[in-house]
């Protein structure tokens, strides 16, 4: 009587179990940025930044700055670095010497596309 019991529970969570473990298991879908290990940085407007403006209206025209910004950047314009607006983050691609350069690129980005979610993809 006791073990019917028990292998009626143990029966009634074993279909919670499976889906717990299913979704567990999922891989993540090609558009999100944890399927290729790139960084990813939400940024969000400091109170005390001069640089700060309101949160980008257009991703795509952010996007544009900053490539602009880049290529004028006394540091970063001797690297080809690009800045595109992919599912409504910007995407940061290109190779610089150091990971300092890296994240200066970043740094830029957050100051110019406050609110918007960066995603790393440069190479050093």
């Amino acid at each position: 009587m006791l073990f019917s019991s028990l292998q009626t529970k143990l029966i009634g969570l074993l279909p919670i179990a499976l889906l717990a473990l299913t979704a567990c298991n999922q891989a993540p879908t090609p558009t999100d940025p944890r399927a290729t290990g790139d960084s990813v940085v939400t940024t969000a407007p400091a109170n005390n930044s001069a640089a700060n403006t309101a949160p980008v209206a257009n991703v795509d025209d952010a996007a544009e700055q900053v490539e602009e910004a880049l290529d004028n950047h006394p540091t970063l314009r001797a690297f080809d670095l690009d800045a595109n607006d992919e599912n409504n983050s910007i995407v940061l691609t290109g190779r610089v010497q150091t990971e300092t350069q890296k994240q200066l690129a970043q740094t830029l980005t957050q100051q110019l596309a406050p609110g918007v979610a960066i995603v790393n993809r440069i190479v050093f």
